[in-house]
């Protein structure tokens, strides 16, 4: 089994996810999984991701989950690309020339006229290390997981539909009794408040900045010309756009308003210097 072992902090995930490619048919949907085998305490990063690969391949599975989420990252199992093994039925969908339906990771070569099944759709399955019959996922591993799943269903454009569990497909509680839909959109939500906050704030620091370094403009002749290309008004223009952004309710569109400002703080830095 080949797998990628590699482990992205939620910075990097970002990024790559970026860009990756995904071919013709990209995953459009997420299976999210637990692991009572593999204990959050005795998590010990590579060397654990490796202990995994040996277990699945014990089994006699050729992949295995996409994404290991742990307290120190995320980490990258099976590539993205591929067709994974990790929910059973919720693997992938396969569908015949005459109609026929196969769920599954692959189609059964025994399965008469197997060669004419042609793959629909296929998801992404997410381990999150732990047991979560009895507690919701906490600190560093809470934050990794929700990220990375706020991060896929954005880049996939996966509904909440199809955001599935594991137990969704089989007799298990995987990804545990405690993780419920409602409980896990909630958190997604307010993971969005946060981001908001933090943008929010990221553009306060900015504009302060550039009223500090107006105020140290002591030279008179540099202070009337601050006045004359309007420094200050442009500034509290820029504070009027924080108050729109902050009710806004939507990421992507605050980001493209963002982007803008930004342009607008390298307008008023160039006249300033």
């Amino acid at each position: 089994m080949r797998i990628l072992n590699r482990q992205l902090t939620i910075h990097e995930f970002s990024r790559y996810l970026s860009q990756k490619h995904f071919g013709k048919l990209a995953p459009d949907s997420i299976v999210l999984h637990h692991s009572c085998k593999y204990k959050l305490q005795e998590w010990n990063g590579h060397d654990s991701l490796l202990a995994i690969k040996t277990d699945l391949e014990s089994k006699g599975h050729c992949a295995g989950p996409h994404i290991v989420v742990s307290y120190d990252g995320i980490w990258l199992f099976t590539d993205m690309y591929n067709i994974g093994t990790h929910g059973e039925e919720g693997d992938a969908t396969y569908k015949h020339l005459d109609g026929r339906i196969y769920r599954g990771h692959e189609v059964p070569s025994n399965l008469h006229d197997y060669g004419n099944f042609k793959l629909q759709n296929y998801s992404i399955g997410i381990i999150v290390i732990g047991d979560y019959d009895l507690e919701t996922w906490n600190g560093e591993t809470k934050r990794n997981a929700l990220y990375c799943v706020d991060m896929l269903i954005k880049r996939l454009q996966i509904p909440y539909q199809r955001v599935y569990f594991h137990r969704e497909f089989t007799s298990k509680t995987c990804p545990g009794k405690m993780i419920t839909k409602d409980w896990l959109f909630k958190e997604i939500a307010n993971l969005e408040y946060a981001k908001k906050e933090i943008m929010k704030n990221e553009i306060i620091l900015e504009t302060n900045e550039i009223k500090e370094e107006y105020k140290i403009q002591i030279d008179p002749i540099s202070v009337e010309r601050a006045k004359n290309i309007g420094i200050l008004s442009k500034v509290d223009s820029l504070e009027k756009e924080l108050i729109a952004i902050a009710s806004m309710r939507t990421i992507d569109y605050m980001e493209r308003r963002i982007d803008s400002l930004e342009n607008k703080i390298k307008s008023l830095r160039n006249s300033l210097s």
